[in-house]
């Protein structure tokens, strides 16, 4: 996973390869940042907040990474899962 910091603005985007998986948005004179988690490319959007009242934005970053590499985790358990089993329609 690769994490890539927009130029010019608190935009963070989290990709594996060339996709974009999630991304850490904040709008200025906000005590919040937003974390977007977009597993289908924008159509079902998960977004979770972060409080930035007491942390620093580079410790929001470590959060949003610990969270995206966990919902990836999961989200990678379930279709490994899934191959276990496979059933065929007749």
């Amino acid at each position: 996973m690769e994490v890539r910091k927009n130029t010019g603005y608190m935009r963070y985007g989290f990709y594996i390869g060339e996709e974009l998986v999630a991304e850490l948005t904040t709008l200025l004179g906000l005590d919040y940042a937003y974390l977007y988690f977009l597993p289908t490319m924008h159509k079902d959007n998960d977004r979770t907040r972060i409080d930035l009242r007491y942390i620093t934005y580079d410790e929001a970053v470590e959060k949003a990474v610990k969270i995206v590499t966990k919902k990836l985790y999961l989200q990678s358990m379930n279709i490994l899962d899934s191959l276990k089993s496979i059933a065929v329609e007749k």
